[in-house]
């Protein structure tokens, strides 16, 4: 497939049968508070913007949602290899292979930018509409803006690293997602070194890796 590429597969088949019962809980005992402020080699926003969001990390979502942590190694790696026509690797920091962001009502979106891995798959674990906000947008270079609405069980596939995206702000519910990172099989990995700092409010590199 061309890149920049864009796609949407329904995986809800692939959820556990009480799956959203589950993320719901884990995100309001679980979820923490952190801050985006622009300015970083990912974000296309300019420096002092401060966007509030609530999100669970790789090590929260490998404890606590653990079909989701097996699922971003499993079935979403081989939907991502398909859609993508590439082999792939996930991501083998735990930290950051999965996360989930939790957007508040009346709250601020997510900010525009881009993905130091080519590849993301994207969870909707909430469904919202179109006069919700909570939109996917996205401005690939080889067509018209995007703009998708989340449906609950929905895996969106993209190439991140080349197409600048955000989530506008939601106005009704809460807006949960999984962003899920994969890399080219064989291809240096880069993670700018200011990257896990912005994400996760803290200045120490994760070194807590996958092992196998």
């Amino acid at each position: 497939m061309s890149l920049p590429f864009f796609a949407t597969v329904d995986v809800l088949d692939l959820l556990p049968q009480d799956w959203s019962t589950h993320v719901d809980r884990v995100c309001e005992q679980w979820s923490r508070r952190s801050e985006l402020h622009g300015g970083t080699s990912t974000s296309l926003e300019p420096l002092g913007t401060v966007i509030d969001y609530r999100l669970l990390t790789g090590d929260d979502i490998a404890e606590h949602l653990p079909w989701l942590f097996e699922l971003h190694r499993t079935s979403f790696h081989r939907i991502a290899e398909e859609i993508s026509g590439m082999s792939l690797d996930p991501d083998n920091a735990v930290t950051s292979a999965v996360n989930v962001n939790i957007l508040d009502p009346g709250g601020d979106g997510y900010e525009w930018h881009l993905d130091s891995n080519p590849v993301t798959a994207l969870l909707f674990l909430s469904t919202h509409t179109e006069e919700d906000g909570g939109r996917l947008e996205l401005r690939p270079t080889d067509r018209e803006p995007l703009s998708v609405t989340p449906c609950a069980g929905t895996l969106a596939v993209f190439d991140a690293r080349r197409c600048p995206h955000r989530v506008s702000p939601p106005t009704q519910g809460l807006r949960i997602s999984a962003p899920m990172n994969y890399f080219i099989t064989g291809q240096p990995r880069h993670r700018p070194d200011d990257l896990d700092a912005a994400l996760y409010n803290h200045n120490d590199r994760d070194v807590r890796m996958l092992i196998g």
